[in-house]
């Protein structure tokens, strides 16, 4: 070190006269041996920034390689006998098959002007990124040769968007405390990114990297592995161990037999240098068979896709998705097949924090079941996964979800059988009076999904409502859902209990959300179609599907009660009808039914009058 200073000083005292002499012996010493292109010529990077391997379809992971001073695009990663990093990369097996590869350069001149310094390259991989559509990756891996790696530092310092994107950098000789050769090499090399590489204790440009990078939370900051270089190159150990290792996350690799230049041209497929990215890439991005990165313990894996057997349609059922690795992970639920099928939590993306885990739940909206559903879970940079529901008990399903309907039932029934309760019900204005009971039937069905997110509750007390034929306090359950969760409006469940309600009370539905889609099929058509199904549902001895006598007992309670209050009048008479109806007596049904038309028509309420009307006439026939 004391001769590098001496020779420092030295050269900066005789640098008018010595500048010509000392430039070409400076050049083949000072100016290779910090050269990533490995070559001796003075000719800048013609390469432009650009895609090695991009496959069609793209892969989930992008790496990207960045050189270093002095360096080149493609020759920094190729070797003498023309074999390059990237090659090696792509024939790595179980890797390779699952990556695109991407090199960036930029000009970084020995002796002519117009290097960019740091900053500068900074700035330009970033825009070289967005206009060659890497960004467009869920995932970007960096590795890069020296100075390169303060690059990809400055680059994930600038654009903190993009920090998610990043779980991986790898580092090869990169100096994190600067180079004590750079104290030379700076009166001589005409390139500005020279003086930002001096020793960390008289480098502004290093401290203020230091400072920056430490300022970020832990769980924004890629893991950066670092290999250092164990040989010199003409005589000087350009990065050594203890400037190439700063910031590094896991015990860094000495790369045996390689100096600052040949650290990055490996030879072989089992090259350290190609061992440390093969590794890195499976610990922090990939996962192995013996650790992977996401474990899914309730998913059973069936050929290409998981399976998972619902057993009870009121949230009850966890899927447990665990983060096993050392970074957060991110996932999304998409292409739910089945409207009735709600996937939770509703607000995906959402993050797993490193040895963390997260519970999804799946529920069940009232309808015809299937024995099968299925869902897209997302979690890159893993392939999607398509995740079957599968139904294998469906009575025992419709049984839980009848229960919830007779709880919300007895719920409703009991809040009405006080007098005082009445009474303060009916001083409330009108539509308070409904929001009321959607709070009284919200109360049932918390008890039985207690687990339950709050909107996901209010979805469901909104169904078991509708399905009472109770639409106006339906909808002021699903506005105390939107409030509850906004993003409930997005849901395929949510979207279509509103449109159910939607299309019996001939009412604009309450989750309209002009970004989204308008559901399929006119109102008319999806009455029509419900009334399909109602009448399906009517058993042969006339009774709806899973109401015994206890049941129709219970509706008429209610029934009675509701017509005792005149905002909920018009809904009392509406099952009345169905009691009426179910029990065979379609005449009486139908004075019910018209009844409930006088005081508030509904597109449910005629459909049902026309049907009964046409079993009347059926029958006198």
């Amino acid at each position: 070190m004391d001769t590098l200073r001496r020779l420092s000083a030295w050269v900066t005292w005789y640098r008018p006269a010595l500048r010509v002499s000392l430039c070409a012996a400076l050049v083949i010493g000072i100016a290779t041996v910090m050269a990533s292109c490995g070559s001796d010529n003075t000719a800048a990077n013609t390469t432009d920034p650009h895609w090695v391997q991009q496959a069609t379809p793209p892969s989930r992971v992008a790496v990207v390689f960045v050189h270093g001073l002095f360096g080149d695009t493609d020759g920094t990663w190729t070797n003498a006998s023309g074999k390059s990093f990237f090659t090696l990369l792509k024939s790595a097996p179980g890797i390779g098959n699952q990556v695109d590869i991407f090199a960036f350069g930029f000009t970084s001149n020995k002796l002519k002007n117009g290097s960019l310094d740091i900053r500068e390259a900074a700035n330009m991989l970033e825009q070289s990124l967005q206009y060659n559509g890497v960004w467009n990756y869920p995932t970007v891996v960096f590795a890069a040769h020296s100075m390169g790696g303060l690059i990809a530092m400055r680059e994930m310092i600038d654009n903190p968007a993009h920090r998610d994107k990043v779980p991986l950098m790898v580092f090869y000789a990169t100096p994190q405390e600067g180079s004590q050769i750079t104290a030379i090499a700076q009166h001589v090399v005409g390139n500005p990114a020279v003086r930002q590489m001096l020793m960390a204790d008289q480098n502004d440009f290093l401290q203020l990297l230091s400072d920056e990078w430490g300022r970020l939370p832990d769980q924004d900051k890629p893991a950066i592995i670092c290999a250092y270089e164990t040989a010199p190159l003409a005589g000087v150990m350009i990065v050594p161990w203890s400037s190439a290792t700063r910031f590094c996350k896991d015990v860094p690799t000495a790369i045996e037999g390689t100096d600052h230049l040949t650290i990055v041209k490996p030879d072989r497929l089992a090259h350290p240098s190609v061992v440390v990215l093969v590794n890195a890439l499976n610990k922090y991005v990939f996962g192995s068979s013996s650790q992977p990165l996401l474990v899914t313990p309730d998913f059973q894996h069936e050929g290409d896709h998981w399976t998972y057997e619902l057993t009870d349609p009121n949230g009850k059922n966890d899927a447990r998705l665990i983060n096993n690795g050392a970074r957060k992970l991110n996932y999304t639920i998409g292409q739910i097949s089945d409207p009735h099928l709600m996937v939770l939590p509703d607000d995906t993306p959402k993050d797993i924090p490193a040895q963390h885990s997260d519970n999804l739940k799946l529920v069940l909206m009232r309808g015809q079941l299937q024995q099968e559903y299925h869902f897209t879970l997302s979690v890159p940079p893993l392939d999607d996964r398509l995740v079957l529901v599968r139904i294998k008990d469906a009575e025992a399903v419709q049984a839980r979800q009848d229960a919830v309907a007779r709880q919300v039932t007895a719920q409703v029934a009991n809040y009405l059988s006080s007098s005082d309760n009445i009474a303060e019900l009916t001083r409330l204005p009108r539509e308070q009076q409904f929001a009321k009971i959607a709070e009284v039937a919200g109360e049932s069905v918390s008890r039985t999904a207690p687990e339950l997110p709050s909107a996901a509750k209010w979805v469901l007390t909104a169904d078991a409502l509708a399905s009472l034929g109770l639409l106006t306090p339906a909808n002021a359950a699903l506005q105390n859902a939107q409030q509850a969760s906004p993003h409930i409006v997005n849901t395929q469940g949510a979207q279509m209990v509103a449109s159910v309600i939607s299309a019996k009370s001939g009412v604009p539905s309450v989750l309209q959300d002009p970004a989204l889609e308008p559901p399929k099929g006119e109102p008319g058509e999806m009455v029509s179609a419900d009334v399909t199904h109602a009448q399906a549902t009517i058993s042969s001895v006339g009774r709806p599907r899973g109401l015994g006598a206890d049941d129709l007992h219970a509706w008429s309670d209610l029934s009675a009660k509701m017509q005792a209050v005149p905002s909920l009048k018009a809904y009392g008479l509406n099952m009345k009808g169905d009691v009426l109806w179910a029990q065979g007596d379609t005449t009486a049904a139908t004075d019910a039914y018209q009844k409930a038309s006088n005081i508030q028509p509904t597109p449910w309420t005629d459909k049902k009058l026309e049907a009964v009307r046409m079993k009347e006439a059926r029958r006198s026939h």
